[in-house]
């Protein structure tokens, strides 16, 4: 779900988006600040840090 109530994104999106990253093979530091929906953050992350471990160790999601 969107975490700022004016996007169209969800779950799906941000691990996407992990996986992109993740996949760059560099070093990566991940910086969130704050103003997100707490409601969706839980999930968002998740899915975000579940894409980025995937994609940077070569495995399946």
């Amino acid at each position: 779900a969107d975490p700022t109530g004016t996007w169209s994104l969800g779950a799906d999106d941000f691990e996407a988006n992990g996986r992109l990253i993740g996949g760059l093979g560099l070093p990566t530091l991940v910086v969130q600040e704050g103003g997100y929906r707490v409601r969706t953050l839980g999930t968002n992350a998740r899915r975000f840090f579940h894409g980025l471990w995937c994609a940077a160790h070569g495995r399946p999601a």
